[in-house]
């Protein structure tokens, strides 16, 4: 847990159970005697359409998470927008949700980047 004041952009974060990326952060003083306030905006790591612009106390604790990039290959094709990634490092399956740009070019055994947070799995590129 951390202080939002003390998040800087790129700083992933939980609200409302999702995890957003901090996309912009700055104080801001609502009115003359009241006390400053920080303005974030912040956008959905699975879903980029979802943004949000919050404001808060400086002293409100958020929960920080770290997003950690993973080397998989991509297995199979179980729907769309759906596939089974093999991680390289240990070789256990996740089944991850493909984006539609992403969806249309992939194939099987392709080596592809995805992002894992609370047994949620997304593919986020291809890899060359």
């Amino acid at each position: 847990m951390i202080e939002i004041r003390q998040a800087k952009k790129g700083t992933h974060i939980v609200y409302m159970g999702k995890p957003y990326r901090v996309e912009d952060i700055r104080s801001v003083v609502v009115s003359r005697h009241s006390h400053a306030k920080t303005k974030v905006t912040l956008v959905n790591v699975f879903n980029r359409e979802d943004r949000q612009t919050i404001t808060l106390p400086h002293s409100e604790q958020v929960e920080d998470v770290k997003i950690i990039r993973k080397h998989g290959q991509y297995i199979a094709r179980l729907g769309p927008g759906r596939g089974q990634v093999m991680d390289m490092r240990d070789y256990s399956i996740y089944e991850a949700e493909v984006p539609e740009d992403i969806d249309s070019k992939i194939k099987e055994g392709d080596e592809v980047t995805y992002i894992e947070f609370r047994g949620r799995s997304m593919v986020v590129e291809i890899r060359d």
